[in-house]
Parts: structure tokens; sequence; C-alpha cells
């Protein structure tokens, strides 16, 4: 079984700064049975979002050229691992340069919006795009029919 739906990662802090705006994720769920056998979380982080602020002066400097940033949550079993490397491919293929967000990976955790996920299953990465239009990505999971993820 596979299910579409959207997540939001709600507010966000860093030093004195404190604010309200969110994350959309796009979340994509393979379910075998009623165990959750893959899922994915697609966002991105707008320029002009607070949580801009986790992004380290050295990073922003790495990622100005890209004119969409985004944001992935993917969890597999540990069976799966050939699943996660798939996925990662995929996205590559579409253009999206993979980006080392330290900061940004270690506020993540750090969110309580997250705990209803048991983070620490679920790896993150980032993502540069230099188009502007939405990226269309078919994925076909072995099991499972072909899903069609829009970013």
């Amino acid at each position: 079984m596979f299910k579409e739906g959207n997540f939001s990662l709600k507010g966000g802090r860093f030093l004195e700064k404190k604010w309200q705006n969110k994350i959309i994720f796009k979340r994509y769920s393979w379910y075998k049975d009623l165990s959750l056998s893959f899922e994915i979380l697609l966002g991105e982080i707008k320029k002009d979002s607070n949580f801009y602020s986790w992004i380290s002066p050295e990073n922003k400097e790495e990622i100005k050229k890209c004119e969409k940033l985004f944001i992935s949550l993917i969890y597999y079993p540990d069976k799966h691992k050939k699943l996660y490397k798939l996925i990662s491919q995929k996205l590559d293929k579409k253009g999206l340069k993979r980006v080392n967000l330290k900061r940004m990976e270690e506020n993540l955790k750090m969110h309580p919006d997250l705990d209803q996920f048991f983070y620490h299953d679920y790896k993150n990465q980032f993502f540069c795009s230099k188009v502007k239009e939405h990226l269309k990505i078919n994925i076909q999971l072995p099991g499972f029919k072909i899903a069609k993820l829009k970013i």
C-alpha cells in the first residue's frame, strides 16, 4: 500500500531568535500489511524562511546559487539499505546536488515536532536545485507500484 500526505515542521529557535514559520513536507509512505516499509518526507526550505538561520555562514556561501533548497527525511528498515541508495540516486539524477548542512541537521534533530517520527531512524539529506521548476520523480520500489513524487 502507498499513501501520500503532508507534514509541517512548526517554529524554531536560533540563539535569541524565535519564529513560527513552517517547513511543509510532502510525505510518501510505503506499507506492507500494517507495517511501514519505507517513507520519504520532502520539503523546501525557502530563502525567506527563518529556518535559514540554522545554516552556517560557510554553508550559506556554498548554497547561494541554489534556486531551491530541499530537505529529505528518509526512513527504511536496516534490511533495506539499498532502497535508501536508490532514492538518493534518483534525486541526484534530477539535478539535485547534495549539500552537507551540519548545523541545520543538528537543529532538526532537536526539533520537538520530529519526536513523533522517532527521528533517529530517519536519515536526512539536503539538496540544492539550480532550477525554479517543480520536480517530478518516479520511484519504483521492489514489490510496490510506481509512485510519482513531486517537489
